[in-house]
């Protein structure tokens, strides 16, 4: 299904399912958190029911997902003919975003023994059914 709000990840995935062509800054090595609404929605529940008091609780899977590996997953599940577009990170990314990992410490989360439920695969595989 596709959606209509989207994050730069899901119009990336969608992307590739209409079988466009996708371009990629740094040849798409990026690491982010990438997360299932429905597994985000049982972090917070769980953090509601069993988390302390007064405490910050970062919500995330407990691993970082390369990007490009995700839409080469998408690419292959969804037999599509995108092909990646390598173009040079422009300067201002660069300054905004100079970091190419982001994802968060979860240590927390699992100590309350959160475990995502959707797989990298299922996340995509939700976007084709």
């Amino acid at each position: 299904m596709l959606h209509k709000k989207k994050n730069a990840i899901s119009w990336l995935i969608e992307q590739i399912i209409k079988g466009n062509d996708i371009p990629l800054y740094n040849e798409g090595n990026y690491f982010r958190d990438i997360l299932h609404i429905n597994d985000t929605c049982n972090a917070i529940k769980l953090v509601c029911d069993k988390g302390a008091t007064n405490n910050i609780y970062n919500i995330g899977p407990g691993y970082s997902t390369n990007i490009k590996d995700l839409l080469e997953k998408t690419r292959d599940i969804s037999n599509s003919k995108s092909n990646f577009i390598f173009k040079d990170t422009p300067l201002l990314n660069k300054k905004i975003r100079p970091n190419k990992e982001f994802f968060m410490n979860v240590d927390k989360l699992k100590s309350l023994n959160f475990r995502a439920e959707f797989s990298t695969e299922l996340i995509i595989k939700s976007f084709i059914l």
